[in-house]
């Protein structure tokens, strides 16, 4: 019972851990696009819900080890969407919707814009009396929005949504009190489907954060392979988690280390939909 009391004693500094909030990150994002009516009669739209909510994500691959967890979670649960395009002055009410008509075959350019999305940035570190050395801090999570539940009777309508693209204007701010940290967080929100991200320049400064996620991946487990050759050279069958590290993907990241002299970090860019994998549903229940 002494030895099983002393074993937990000496380990559980070394495991506990903490979460920080670090910052948040604050977006600002459009989404516009057409839509063109394929049947020889007028078509009512129906303007989306009053809120247009990000709650699907997708993840990327992660380090088996050598990483500590970054975080994003929305502070705001809901985003309130302006409609640009069309004006107001086409939009009328039907069977108790608001929206517009749309002529037979004919296409409307649409611009919605969704202002003031907050994720807050929650770290997860050793405690700091363990005296181990902390890795990169690494969000691995996107969120998505699927042009399907925006539209969702696009397909049993016959109507054609073409050349969509999600515009995202962000903003990084650190805490004061943040500490020196790696960080590495994917654009933060794209289409389900999309065929390109375009980086947007704005100075010099904030445009070499940018990386691509699966090379820094690359890069960084073949470091970990080198260690391991050094420290193992004897057993290389612990080199079997290595041998994912030939991706051939792309996805763009921000990768930068935290100073206490950080200024707000800007960046921007385009997500171009994929139109010709999305499988949009033909009811909407």
């Amino acid at each position: 019972m002494r030895r099983v009391l002393l074993f937990l004693i000496f380990f559980l500094p070394y495991i506990y851990a903490e979460n920080v909030v670090i910052g948040e990150i604050n977006l600002k994002y459009t989404i516009s696009g057409e839509m063109t009516n394929n049947n020889p009669y007028p078509i009512f739209i129906a303007l989306p819900d009053e809120y247009v909510v990000i709650n699907t994500y997708k993840t990327l691959p992660l380090p088996n080890s050598g990483y500590c967890n970054l975080d994003i979670y929305q502070n705001s649960t809901n985003a309130t969407y302006y409609l640009i395009k069309p004006e107001l002055k086409y939009m009328t009410i039907f069977n108790g919707k608001k929206g517009f008509w749309l002529p037979p075959y004919t296409t409307v350019k649409l611009k919605m814009i969704l202002p003031n999305i907050s994720y807050a940035l929650s770290i997860n570190i050793p405690d700091e009396h363990n005296f181990r050395s902390v890795g990169p801090a690494i969000c691995n999570k996107y969120g998505v929005i699927k042009l399907d539940n925006i539209y969702p009777n696009a397909k049993r309508d016959n109507i054609i949504l073409d050349n969509f693209k999600l515009t995202v204007y962000g903003c990084l701010k650190l805490n004061d009190y943040s500490n020196a940290y790696s960080l590495i967080i994917p654009a933060p929100i794209t289409f389900d489907e999309y065929k390109d991200i375009v980086i947007i320049p704005i100075n010099d400064v904030d445009d070499k954060i940018w990386i691509n996620y699966y090379d820094w991946l690359n890069g960084f487990m073949k470091v970990k392979r080198k260690k391991k050759l050094l420290d193992d050279y004897s057993d290389n069958g612990l080199l079997i988690d290595d041998l994912d590290i030939n991706l051939d993907k792309n996805y763009p990241a921000l990768a930068f280390t935290t100073t206490s002299t950080n200024q707000n970090l800007e960046f921007y860019y385009i997500v171009y939909w994929k139109r010709k994998s999305i499988n949009l549903p033909d009811i909407l229940d």
